[in-house]
């Protein structure tokens, strides 16, 4: 952080924010970028914590475009035309900001597992992960909240029978984890998922890629992935073009879907963003398991890593979106495979349509832990 410069872009939890006055008074300014369409920006309120530890300058910006390095606004109050930097800093919250012998703490990384806890084989050897380097994860299996006097995790972890492992990744300087909870069922029913492609037709892939329209070729890779399911004992169920979420929503509470993954193709404003995404609810969520995996899968795979703005890892809908909210979907997460407006990226669809399914399937098969059929 000691690089940062006036202008600069950053991101603190998930959330962006303007550097106004790096050396004199660190203001920051949290902005949205909606509406780009129109040159408006829909400034949303500081989160309360923060508005109290830093100084905060209300900006009336109208943003004029941007590019892969600077967005650029116009103030309307001096109608100066200015730029501002976009600081890349990843997935991660691997930064402190300083004011006056105080911080603001980044939140460590949520802890995960490798499979299935609701449905999961006897014997399964259990590993607690956190992408926060050098965090400790405690954890307690009498259902009281883990905290730093309760066991380290430090090795393996075997489910022999039900049972609840509360678990929180604790690192100094950092805030807390939030606490996670995995409720252990051993292994009792077969295993459910809902495929649900893009309905959007009218989302049309960039000229000379190929790739026809977002419905189509979403269609098209979840049928891929279907060929790879069917070999292994699961239930797959799909999406219609003909039908809505309210059906998809009713269908998951009817037949106890274990998995509702809504598979779409991405897109951005002057189209150059490119990479994956994986949405989820929030990074509490019990979809966060699975979601990293699907992406760690699929972006294993992806040709453009050098890039680090590809990199663009598990995002927090928090609500907006319908396919991950529990209100829908027990258990949903939506994947942006990858954008359809950029020419790469759509030729990358399109060209590795089989691997991007294996991906996918891999990511299914191991977290389920899905047996071929005999």
């Amino acid at each position: 952080m000691e690089n940062l410069e006036y202008g600069d872009i950053i991101d603190i939890l998930g959330n962006w924010h303007l550097i106004k006055n790096i050396e004199n008074k660190k203001e920051v300014k949290k902005i949205t970028l909606k509406d780009m369409k129109n040159g408006k920006i829909k400034e949303e309120l500081i989160n309360e914590d923060l508005y109290r530890k830093l100084k905060i300058k209300k900006i009336n910006l109208k943003f004029i475009k941007q590019d892969e390095k600077y967005y650029y606004f116009q103030n309307q109050d001096d109608f100066e035309i200015v730029k501002y930097l976009i600081n890349f800093i990843g997935t991660d919250f691997d930064y402190i900001i300083k004011k006056k012998k105080k911080e603001f703490m980044p939140i460590v990384a949520p802890v995960y597992i490798d499979y299935c806890f609701d449905n999961i084989k006897k014997g399964t050897k259990i590993y607690l992960h956190t992408d926060t380097k050098d965090a400790s994860i405690f954890y307690t299996t009498d259902g009281s909240v883990p905290d730093k006097n309760s066991i380290c995790f430090k090795d393996e972890i075997i489910i022999e029978s039900d049972c609840l492992i509360r678990a929180i990744a604790i690192k100094k300087g950092y805030k807390d984890s939030y606490v996670v909870d995995f409720p252990f069922y051993l292994k009792n029913h077969k295993t459910r998922i809902f495929l649900s492609p893009s309905r959007q037709k009218y989302n049309v892939g960039v000229s000379g890629s190929g790739y026809t329209n977002e419905m189509i070729e979403m269609n098209n890779l979840c049928d891929e992935i279907e060929k790879i399911l069917k070999n292994y004992n699961v239930l797959i169920y799909r999406n219609s073009y003909k039908t809505f979420i309210e059906n998809w929503s009713e269908t998951n509470h009817e037949e106890c879907i274990d998995l509702h993954l809504a598979i779409h193709s991405n897109a951005s404003y002057k189209s150059w963003k490119k990479g994956v995404e994986v949405w989820i609810h929030d990074s509490y969520s019990k979809t966060y398991s699975l979601a990293k995996k699907i992406y760690d899968e699929i972006y294993s795979i992806y040709p453009y890593k050098k890039n680090k703005l590809t990199n663009r890892g598990i995002k927090y809908a928090k609500g907006f979106l319908a396919e991950t909210n529990p209100a829908y979907f027990s258990f949903g997460i939506n994947l942006e495979v990858a954008y359809h407006d950029n020419l790469e990226d759509a030729l990358w669809i399109i060209n590795h349509r089989k691997d991007i399914a294996l991906a996918i399937s891999n990511a299914l098969i191991s977290y389920y832990q899905l047996e071929k059929n005999i």
